[in-house]
């Protein structure tokens, strides 16, 4: 008979057929399919108890269900899995319940979100590691539900407006009386998504001190009449310099040089008076002081290189607001009010694209690696060692003595989303942008759901819904007599978000649809703008102006202020000049010897670098507006 349902026991890898298929395996009172847009499908059989027990162990747990159309083709409407097993209780009849999603249903829908991670709506900078494979933290940037077919199993991703997907027109074959239709929520006006990237900015360099310190010295390289102290003065390798433990002397040379042009670079100084109780064996030769001595210093030149590196942090948050801004149509049906979403970026400092170091492994010309924080590229190729410090580097026997030679070259940037732990701003960035960009996207579908407020229920023979394949994946379109809704225009659409189907005396089927009361408006993103769009829709953009780098205020950074000589050849021997042994007035030997005067003014140098201390943290913020509304589509005239 016509519409009759049929319903078989099967493996769940079994394939429908109209012949095979065609039987009873259990005696069916009613039958009842039910969907929702959250959920799977489902179906319930009523039946009469078998006599050998519901619960037998060999019972087979799928079953398919399906229904002859008036050609006399039979249709599969339903295929699912018992959840439910009756105990009894009623001798009469009993209740199966059945799910309808494969067994592999979480891998088939793992499949299908992964593809949506190269859309504009998703970005792993907004999601915690732990969770970039969770289906929630997936959708969260998507107006998009999942949902299996309950026939094939087939996994879709459906837009909540329907874009996309096929309408069955149903026109004024719905059941008289059986029209309703509210407001279910009022659309919110506004969403802010607060967006906000913290991290820790990390330099260095390297500076060539030597011209500075060589351009501070008279004749234009470090000279002075203590030279064995300066000497003990002079930076060594390693040493901290300064009272900022930033810097770090990497390179030092300080070589002793005899000048030959003495008129440029004199190799003594003086004469100075000296006492001759101290300095008895200098003659004066023109016995003008007989208790005096003329003494010469001698004047020691050098050729000096000083190279120092230099390494600091600096605490860094950016955040960035954005308003969007909803086109629903009319704002008569009431205020949804404001949204506020916070989004935290992970570190986005860290490279989880660039592989990890591993020992023991085969390495080509060009290959990328972290390591220790840092990315390195290989630069001759071989198996790399048992640990990084002997991979690192490798001795060229090729030559004599052999050569010490480098495997690796570190890489000043990497593949982290900042681009390298030196950069100073990433919302800023092209990059940065994409961040921006999904978040506004998670705005987006706020919007996107809180617009599909009108809910409107209508029931329509089960034979039109079978034979138009109803299920969640549709879009339907009501033609409307005037007064049957308060609305204008003759006709609404929108996507269907539930259904139930009993298969007994009345086979009528019960749906449920959302419609969007967007103002379906074309908003083409504005030239200069970075824009996206989930449906490509002429009403669905996105589009956020750039945000301005001009307040970052950035890192300090190494460098030197000035290079001071602190008691030069010059202030030594006005020094000297001033108090060495002139009698009366200055007669102590010891006091008034040249060469103890000089233990008061040795030469030394100081270096004046720029100060490393970093402030607490360096903050940047801003806020933007979207460049145009969320228009969304008219899917219902409610008159706006």
């Amino acid at each position: 008979m016509h519409g009759d349902p049929y319903f078989a026991w099967v493996e769940e890898a079994e394939v429908f057929d109209q012949v095979f298929h065609r039987r009873r395996d259990e005696e069916i009172e009613k039958a009842v399919i039910e969907a929702d847009e959250d959920g799977f499908v489902t179906f319930a059989l009523t039946v009469k108890p078998p006599a050998e027990g519901l619960s037998k162990p060999t019972r087979k747990t799928w079953g398919i269900l399906s229904r002859e159309q008036a050609d006399g083709t039979l249709k599969l409407l339903a295929k699912g899995k018992v959840s439910s097993f009756p105990l009894g209780g009623d001798p009469m009849r009993s209740v199966f319940r059945f799910t309808c999603a494969p067994g592999d249903w979480e891998q088939k829908q793992d499949a299908v979100l992964q593809a949506t991670k190269d859309g504009p709506g998703w970005d792993s900078v907004l999601v915690d590691p732990a969770l970039r494979d969770d289906p929630v933290e997936i959708l969260d940037g998507l107006s998009s539900v999942v949902a299996f077919r309950p026939d094939t199993h087939e996994c879709q991703l459906h837009d909540i407006f329907g874009v996309g997907l096929p309408t069955w027109n149903v026109g004024r074959r719905w059941i008289d009386g059986s029209l309703s239709g509210d407001i279910a929520e009022p659309p919110i006006r506004e969403v802010e998504v607060i967006v906000t990237a913290s991290w820790t900015q990390r330099r260095s360099g390297t500076i060539n001190a030597t011209s500075a310190v060589n351009g501070a010295f008279d004749g234009g390289q470090p000279n002075t009449l203590t030279s064995e102290e300066f000497e003990n003065r002079w930076p060594r390798i390693g040493d901290g310099v300064g009272s900022d433990n930033g810097y770090v002397v990497r390179d030092s040379e300080l070589t002793r040089v005899y000048p030959e042009d003495d008129a440029l670079r004199p190799v003594i100084a003086g004469p100075f008076q000296a006492s001759s109780d101290v300095y008895s064996y200098v003659t004066d030769a023109n016995l003008t002081a007989p208790i005096a001595r003329d003494v010469e210093l001698e004047r020691a030149w050098y050729d000096g290189e000083l190279t120092l590196t230099w390494s600091a942090e600096q605490a860094r948050a950016e955040t960035v607001r954005i308003l969007l801004i909803s086109g629903v149509q009319n704002h008569d049906i009431g205020n949804g009010g404001r949204r506020v979403i916070a989004l935290e970026c992970q570190d986005v400092t860290v490279d989880d694209v660039t592989p990890e170091w591993t020992p023991d492994t085969a390495y080509a010309v060009g290959d990328e690696v972290r390591k220790g924080g840092s990315k390195y590229k290989r630069l001759v190729a071989g198996v790399s060692g048992a640990y990084w410090a002997a991979d690192f580097t490798y001795f060229d026997h090729s030559t004599f003595p052999p050569t010490l030679r480098q495997n690796w070259d570190r890489q000043a940037s990497d593949n982290s989303p900042i681009g390298g732990p030196d950069k100073g701003t990433y919302l800023t960035t092209e990059r940065g942008m994409q961040t921006l960009l999904a978040a506004a996207m998670r705005g987006r579908a706020v919007l996107a759901e809180a617009m599909r407020c009108a809910e409107v229920t209508f029931q329509a023979l089960l034979d039109d819904a079978v034979e138009a394949g109803l299920w969640i994946g549709m879009n339907i379109t009501l033609s409307i007599n005037e007064g049957d809704l308060a609305i204008e225009g003759g006709s609404v659409t929108g996507k269907v978000v539930s259904y139930r189907m009993e298969i007994a005396e009345t086979d009528l089927c019960e749906i449920t649809i959302r419609c969007a009361p967007g103002s379906g408006l074309e908003t083409p993103a504005p030239a200069g703008t970075n824009a996206a769009s989930q449906t490509g829709e002429a009403w669905d953009v996105i589009a956020l102006p750039d945000v301005s780098a001009a307040g970052v205020k950035p890192m300090a950074t190494g460098g030197i202020v000035r290079v001071r000589v602190i008691d030069p050849v010059d202030n030594q021997i006005e020094y000297l000049e001033a108090n060495d042994y002139s009698p009366p007035d200055r007669m102590d030997p010891k006091a008034t010897d040249p060469a103890r005067l000089l233990g008061d003014r040795p030469t030394y140098m100081v270096l004046d670098l720029v100060p490393l201390a970093a402030d607490d943290e360096l903050v940047f913020e801003a806020e933007i507006a979207a460049a145009v509304p969320f228009e969304g589509p008219r899917q219902i005239d409610l008159g706006g």
